[in-house]
């Protein structure tokens, strides 16, 4: 029997069957980013596209996001994923603004995330 990739899981060329994908296979946490929660073993395709997020138009905040991305993401809690995930979603010049001290944060969670990543 021979099989071949179908993206998401594979097809037996003989049954047509389609067996689970790697999501279901690997029990992935889509909201947290980990394979499993409890082991806290990152999904390398979500680390990916969060280091692809980490890439900004302003090399000040590339200076201070690669490197918190490559050491620190993995031991995020699940509130700091949520708002670092946020606080991704900022213009690149208000978020600069917040980590330079030009504009107020809009909380203490963000604002406790803020001095790590500049810490890192």
């Amino acid at each position: 029997m021979k099989n071949r990739n179908q993206g998401a899981g594979v097809r037996s060329q003989e049954s047509g069957v389609r067996s689970q994908g790697p999501e279901e296979d690997l029990n992935i946490s889509a909201a947290s980013g980990f394979l499993n929660p409890e082991s806290r073993i990152l999904n390398p395709d979500v680390l990916k596209r969060m280091q692809w997020r980490c890439r900004r138009g302003l090399l000040e905040l590339d200076i201070f996001l690669q490197p918190f991305i490559a050491r620190h993401y993995a031991t995020l809690s699940e509130a700091e994923l949520r708002v670092f995930d946020a606080l991704l979603d900022l213009p690149d010049n208000t978020l600069w603004d917040m980590m330079s001290g030009r504009q107020a944060v809009g909380d203490a969670a963000q604002s406790a995330l803020l001095e790590k990543i500049k810490s890192a």
